[in-house]
């Protein structure tokens, strides 16, 4: 299950990326949180996304949103052992 959370963590990570690359406002800031943890867990960082582009951002964000309920992670600070898998989605406690 972990190397689970890994995996998807690291989509969600590109995709704090990519809405810091091509959005004008900071909404990227509001999921920090997930910024800091996942890079507590993914080894490489990543100079451009890989997941998502311009493109296909609608398609990702479709598997990103089944692989986690987002807004539980909106604007909160939370340690990796919050991270629970209920129901198929990602959630915190």
């Amino acid at each position: 299950m972990e190397n689970k959370l890994k995996q998807d963590l690291e989509l969600f990570y590109d995709y704090i990326l990519f809405l810091k690359e091509n959005e004008t406002a900071e909404n990227y800031l509001e999921y920090a949180g997930v910024l800091v943890q996942a890079a507590r867990v993914i080894e490489k960082v990543y100079s451009k996304p890989k997941f998502f582009s311009k493109k296909n951002c609608l398609s990702y964000y479709s598997l990103l949103a089944s692989k986690f309920y987002i807004t539980d992670f909106k604007n909160e600070v939370f340690g990796l052992k919050e991270i629970k898998l209920i129901e198929n989605q990602w959630r915190l406690l």
